[in-house]
């Protein structure tokens, strides 16, 4: 039987951490690193999150071919084998239903813990009995994997209904689907209603807003591999910490996300809407691996990070890694 317990215990917020896809740095479209994906393995067992999501979620999963998806999730499964730390989470989502039944069909064949299903984001459903069809195409290669249902509606547009509502009706129809990915939903009250349907995980985004985490019922909180450290402290119950550290840790984790992400609100009003730039490029700093550009022909971030490197290391917002 699928059991959302089986990737996300109950009792505690579990950390998804977000890898980002290597790639080389080449003349042309950059080729994916394969070679990357063990160090980065590595590190994630070294700040101990619990989950990764691989396959391209970071916005580039639309860049990457169906052959370079397969690979990185074969190069993946044997960093990291069935039963061992971290969890791996397949995005298997994508505009082609083909694509996504057969990296569904590989997420079977490689015992992965769970999918993360997308429904075509180019191709729109016109209705939720439509992307319920999808789903059901897209999940039936590995139906007896748990899966979670990607819901964003800004690249989506599957805000059909309220997500409580929306979840049910998916869950109802397609039993494999044991949760959800949340993006870009502000409305804590939309979220709390979700998070309270029984037998069902939500996996938020959005670091800042750890606080509501611990005491909203999210079971999962995605991360960048860095921010792992603090986020750790900011996902216990709001018991197991004074108020002074709780404030100290979300002080010092908005510290972070503010820094980084306040050079990827500049780069893309500068350049254009993409907003992972500088977080790669804060990536290889803090790893000291280069993981490449993005997959997209983008004028690259040229800021020196050290300094922001050295001063979060100090505050112990990151881990270090030397």
């Amino acid at each position: 039987m699928v059991s959302l317990e089986n990737v996300f215990p109950q009792g505690k917020v579990s950390l998804v951490g977000l890898p980002f896809t290597p790639f080389q740095r080449t003349q042309g479209i950059p080729p994916v690193n394969l070679e990357l994906i063990p160090k980065l393995a590595e590190i994630a067992r070294k700040v101990e999150v619990d989950t990764l999501i691989i396959g391209g979620t970071t916005d580039e999963f639309t860049s990457l071919s169906l052959t370079e998806r397969m690979e990185i999730a074969r190069t993946w499964r044997k960093c990291i084998r069935k039963g061992m730390s971290p969890k791996l989470i397949l995005h298997t989502g994508g505009d082609c239903l083909q694509d996504s039944q057969q990296l569904a069909f590989l997420a079977s064949e490689l015992e992965m813990d769970a999918v993360l299903v997308s429904v075509p984001c180019k191709c729109l459903c016109p209705d939720i009995e439509t992307l319920i069809s999808c789903l059901k195409l897209a999940l039936a290669p590995c139906s007896q994997l748990p899966a979670f249902y990607y819901h964003f509606p800004r690249v989506f547009h599957d805000d059909y209904l309220p997500p409580a509502a929306l979840f049910q009706r998916i869950r109802n129809a397609c039993p494999s689907i044991v949760g959800a990915k949340i993006s870009g939903i502000s409305d804590m009250t939309s979220i709390e209603a979700a998070c309270a349907l029984p037998d069902f995980g939500v996996i938020q985004t959005g670091t800042t807003q750890l606080k509501p985490a611990a005491c909203k019922g999210a079971r999962a909180w995605v991360c960048y591999l860095w921010e792992v450290n603090i986020a750790k402290q900011s996902t216990l119950p709001l018991d197991e910490l004074q108020k002074g550290e709780k404030d100290k840790q979300l002080e010092v984790l908005g510290i972070l996300r503010s820094t980084v992400c306040g050079r990827n609100a500049a780069y893309k009003k500068e350049r254009g809407n993409y907003c992972i730039v500088a977080d790669k490029a804060f990536m290889s700093c803090w790893t000291g691996i280069d993981i490449g550009p993005c997959r997209l022909p983008l004028p690259e971030f040229s800021e020196d990070m050290t300094d922001l490197k050295e001063e979060l290391t100090r505050k112990e917002a990151i881990l270090s890694l030397d």
